[in-house]
């Protein structure tokens, strides 16, 4: 049976109708070109159902664009994250993938909770040692612009865990919300939940590391 692909505000019965419909809006675009408000929103719904959907949208997204894959040579989508850093991804990957549970989703609600905080955290060490600090894995010398902040013992994933086991949370999809403009921000529908989560993680997230991207 062929399996179908839904998304927020569109729904495709079977994948290769999903496949065509990315393709074509990929090449509608030039290299370089920056997607339009609707297809914005189409293509920031299907990317939550991406594998890694966290790591590609970051500390957010500023816009999407068509580019050219450096591994592959071919066209491709591409996102401007927030930190000005893009990276690639597959639409197709994301049509192949599982959408994301409801766990999955409160989970980066608990992310955005505490993303400004971090990225203050972050701006701060790099701006203390002068710019570039040593990598945790390689040792290798680099600027913020390169570097991941993760959370170390414990991971965020624990504290996460702890949070709902301490507060007793049954998660369910009411608990959280996209966000009205490009969807590809999940937070909590009440902002005492993310109250109490903000300070759960200050006092629990004791330990943080710098690493290059994409080192896990």
């Amino acid at each position: 049976m062929a399996k179908s692909v839904e998304l927020t505000s569109k729904y495709f019965r079977t994948q290769k109708a999903a496949m065509e419909f990315f393709k074509d809006m990929l090449n509608t675009y030039s290299d370089g070109q920056v997607l339009n408000s609707d297809d914005t929103r189409l293509l920031s719904e299907l990317l939550q159902r991406h594998p890694e959907a966290e790591y590609k949208i970051g500390e957010g997204i500023k816009y999407f664009y068509r580019g050219t894959s450096p591994e592959y040579h071919t066209p491709c989508f591409f996102i401007m994250r927030a930190d000005n850093v893009p990276t690639e991804f597959s639409y197709i990957s994301c049509i192949k993938a599982n959408p994301p549970t409801t766990e999955q989703l409160f989970y980066r609600a608990c992310r955005h909770a505490v993303s400004d905080e971090l990225i203050y955290q972050k701006n701060e060490a790099f701006k203390k040692s002068g710019g570039k600090l040593a990598c945790s894995e390689t040792g290798d010398l680099i600027t913020s612009e390169e570097a991941e902040y993760q959370h170390f013992m414990p991971k965020f994933k624990d504290i996460v865990a702890e949070f709902i086991s301490q507060y007793k949370i049954v998660i369910s999809p009411g608990l959280i919300s996209h966000g009205a403009d490009m969807q590809d921000v999940v937070h909590f529908t009440d902002p005492n939940m993310e109250a109490d989560f903000k300070k759960f993680h200050k006092t629990n997230a004791t330990h943080f590391r710098i690493c290059k991207k994409y080192i896990r």
